[in-house]
């Protein structure tokens, strides 16, 4: 299996003619969390948004005969100066409309930090890949292109809602969130529980996560980075981050 690990960066501003390649996966990536979404859901959540069209998307991807790109596991990140760019609203605003966490003092900060900060959401296992005998290793994978993303943008706080049914929770854990409130249920996710984390300081990386990093360096030097600005390569910017 030839993987790779992959970035689609503003996918509404790169040129088609020149990356189709990326735009394609980035469409796969689309049908593979509508389906999989619908299958847990039934059909009372679409996980597809505007801000898919200026979102950040972190893709695990394996890399077929033919060349081309079919996605693993992905989610999105969605820094909070592109949803000022496109004069688009938050949508944890909106969920967090029927609980009384709007009024937190740690969401309250994020929202107006200075900082570039971020909005991660939409992780999804690409239902072909489920039961795969690798699909831990392709849980590595996704951690470590999580802080290579980080560091390549700079990306210094970042907040999300984790299902805790589907463990997505473990996951930020894993990665350095920690929980800002207890579990609560919300309408955006079909009332199924779910917990709110937040990540303050992305350059201390846990000491686990950064055993992968070493373990998988070589793939991590490899991440395609497609953007308006072209075809970009991990290795050719990022900076080593020590343990905390």
């Amino acid at each position: 299996m030839n993987i790779k690990l992959i970035i689609i960066d503003e996918p509404i501003k790169i040129n088609s003619d020149h990356n189709s390649k990326a735009l394609n996966l980035w469409q796969k990536t689309l049908w593979a969390k509508a389906k999989n979404y619908s299958l847990h859901y039934k059909n009372s959540i679409l996980p597809i948004g505007v801000d898919d069209f200026f979102g950040a998307h972190l893709v695990v991807a394996e890399e077929l005969e033919d060349g081309n790109l079919e996605p693993i596991i992905m989610f999105k990140s969605v820094p909070m100066h592109r949803f000022k760019k496109y004069h688009t609203d938050l949508s944890l605003n909106k969920t967090l409309k029927e609980t009384n966490f709007k009024d937190s003092i740690i969401i309250k900060k994020f929202m107006n930090s200075d900082k570039n900060v971020s909005y991660y959401s939409s992780f999804t296992f690409n239902g072909k890949y489920l039961k795969h005998p690798s699909r831990n290793i392709f849980k590595e994978y996704i951690s470590v292109l999580s802080h290579a993303y980080t560091n390549y943008y700079g990306i210094k706080e970042w907040i999300s809602i984790a299902a805790t049914k589907y463990k997505v929770d473990k996951f930020f854990e894993f990665n350095g969130a920690k929980k800002i409130h207890d579990e609560f249920c919300v309408k955006a996710s079909d009332y199924e529980p779910v917990q709110l984390y937040h990540h303050n300081n992305t350059d201390i990386v846990p000491e686990k996560v950064n055993e992968l990093i070493k373990k998988h360096q070589t793939l991590i030097n490899e991440i395609n980075i497609y953007s308006p600005n072209g075809i970009e390569f991990y290795n050719q910017k990022h900076k080593t981050k020590s343990v905390a």
